[in-house]
């Protein structure tokens, strides 16, 4: 197989996991202080990689330390919006408003560093934004805080998509994740400060639903994708992860009881339709190796 298609497989197959991090966190925001639930994931990240891969923790490079921590600035900042959006909407309306990073990083790509994207990703990208209009419609475009948020949320991350794609290379993968995730968790400590207060789980599915979106949400995630957008570019990455809110609309429907019609449903078909057209070519359009 070839090895572009193999990562970018990868990519997608990361973004459906992930989707679940929309239902989880729903369900923990509604215990625990959105600044709270992204410091424990966090915290289960940073350990997470620490006993798994301590050995791969280049602790003495600074300019990892500088850079990732630029991007795990970003990435705190990108999580700590998309828990508070939460707070007042619902996971598949959230996950649409954060996956628009997908129209945004084109725009910047090409105001930054002049990079334009194949017309594949473009055409891609058109339809799952479409799709992503479809599978908001139930909820008539409303402009309301969780909205506005969210697209605070997708602005950060698509910056930190484009950072990450530009950084990916440099460093081993699991030690760029690690920095990350420390850089993030001493911004969320300072916010718990000043901010809503620090607050601890009560309850054992709270707990475990930090356990998780630390350890797999985040630590193995970000840790993941750091190795992948050494060959997936930041604008095929952000289509790719599109997929993300049709696993987060389909479990809000199963589990949160949030209704999706059957204009919802084509959107999530358009969004599919489009990461497949970007990512699935004719074998005659296949570079040879």
């Amino acid at each position: 197989m070839d090895p572009h298609l193999k990562a970018r497989l990868c990519v997608m197959g990361l973004a459906g996991i992930t989707g679940t991090n929309y239902l989880v966190m729903k369900l923990v925001v509604a215990e625990i202080s959105a600044t709270s639930v992204i410091f424990w994931r966090f915290l289960f990240a940073s350990l997470f990689l620490l006993l798994t891969c301590s050995k791969r923790v280049e602790w003495r490079n600074r300019a990892l330390w500088r850079e990732g921590g630029v991007a795990g600035l970003l990435l705190g900042i990108a999580l700590l919006l998309l828990a508070s959006a939460l707070g007042s909407a619902g996971s598949g309306e959230t996950a649409f408003w954060v996956s628009s990073d997908a129209a945004f990083i084109p725009i910047f790509s090409f105001i930054l560093f002049r990079e334009v994207p194949e017309t594949r990703t473009l055409i891609g990208t058109a339809f799952a934004m479409g799709g992503l209009g479809l599978l908001s419609i139930d909820h008539g475009f409303e402009f309301r805080q969780g909205s506005i948020i969210g697209i605070l949320s997708a602005l950060t991350f698509a910056v930190w998509i484009m950072i990450l794609g530009r950084i990916a290379k440099r460093y081993d993968p699991v030690a760029l994740g690690f920095t990350q995730m420390i850089s993030a968790l001493g911004l969320l400590c300072l916010l718990s400060v000043f901010s809503d207060g620090f607050h601890v789980p009560q309850s054992a599915t709270a707990w475990i639903g930090c356990l998780y979106l630390g350890a797999l949400g985040t630590g193995l995630r970000f840790a993941v994708q750091s190795f992948l957008q050494r060959s997936v570019s930041p604008a095929e990455t952000a289509l790719i992860y599109l997929i993300e809110p049709v696993f987060a609309a389909l479990l809000g429907y199963l589990f949160l009881s949030e209704y999706l019609n059957s204009t919802q449903i084509l959107g999530c078909g358009l969004i599919l339709l489009g990461i497949s057209y970007s990512q699935f070519r004719p074998r005659s359009e296949v570079p040879p190796a």
